[in-house]
């Protein structure tokens, strides 16, 4: 039996002795600090990407062993349906979008949310104040339950849309998902 595609959302626990963990996780409710996304093919080989802001955007990282300090949460694709998520992870590589700092104070303090609006997942090309790294993985799943490359339920997609990506913090993602 072969190997299924997916796309997996990592999720890294913080270190409590590391004061900005610390502070992401009180200010977020919960033990996460940062994501990524790994799109695993029919072989298991994976390629994994996120926001980073010390190098500048979205970016591809290297593939790494996923320890006991990640939690997985794996989302079934079809061959083609991965096919079609990497495509678009490679348009926003191209298009070099940069990381957003701008945003990343209200993961914390969500009260201006409902007045901002939010990106729109189906035009990466427009991402030009960046995204973070939960911003990425949030908008790169609604696109993908919005064009029907990732089978999920009617209830899971209107959660997808209903968040917004410029507050959606690792934990809150996390949240989102584990309901799924």
């Amino acid at each position: 039996m072969g190997v299924t595609c997916c796309l997996i959302v990592a999720f890294l626990r913080g270190d409590p002795a590391c004061l900005y963990d610390r502070f992401v996780m009180e200010g977020t409710g919960g033990p996460f600090v940062h994501t990524e996304v790994v799109l695993r093919d029919e072989t298991g080989r994976g390629r994994a990407y996120t926001a980073l802001e010390r190098v500048g955007g979205v970016v591809p990282v290297a593939p790494h062993a996923y320890g006991p300090e990640w939690a997985l949460v794996c989302l079934p694709l079809a061959p083609a349906m991965l096919r079609r998520v990497y495509a678009g992870i490679l348009g926003l590589l191209a298009a070099g979008i940069p990381y957003n700092t701008a945003d990343l104070w209200q993961c914390c303090v969500p009260l201006f949310l409902p007045f901002e609006t939010d990106l729109d997942c189906a035009r990466g090309d427009t991402w030009r104040g960046g995204v973070f790294c939960s911003q990425l993985a949030c908008l790169l799943l609604r696109r993908a339950a919005r064009d029907g490359s990732l089978p999920v339920s009617p209830a899971v997609r209107a959660r997808l849309e209903s968040v917004n990506s410029r507050g959606c913090s690792p934990n809150a993602l996390f949240r989102l998902l584990r309901a799924v």
